[in-house]
């Protein structure tokens, strides 16, 4: 029964497109300007997954990438705003991207 219906479906199709022209198609338009919906999918899924990387982070990491990614602050600014030193900071940045980028790639996303 569902091979029966399955063919008929592949007629139709092919009736209908037999029939029709390239000139007698409607016109298509494509917006180049928005991302396909997959893309936006996509584009989602490793955003959540950089969401997870940080969460495995401890809290004072976290908050050392949160600032220095995220916010765009120097190492200066975080230094001052965490009571730490630079280099601190510095060191602490290295190591927990480094550690996101393991995960990241654990999950083939780098």
């Amino acid at each position: 029964m569902a091979r029966h219906t399955a063919l008929r479906l592949f007629q139709r199709r092919e009736k209908l497109f037999a029939l029709s022209s390239v000139e007698e198609l409607p016109e298509w338009q494509v917006v180049a300007d928005h991302p396909a919906a997959a893309d936006l999918v996509n584009e989602q899924d490793r955003l959540n997954l950089v969401a997870q990387a940080l969460d495995e982070l401890p809290p004072r990491c976290r908050a050392i990438v949160r600032r220095a990614v995220v916010d765009g602050q120097s190492s200066a600014e975080i230094a001052r705003a965490l009571s730490l030193s630079e280099s601190t900071v510095r060191g602490q940045l290295a190591i927990e991207i480094r550690k996101c980028t393991d995960y990241l790639r654990e999950r083939g996303e780098v």
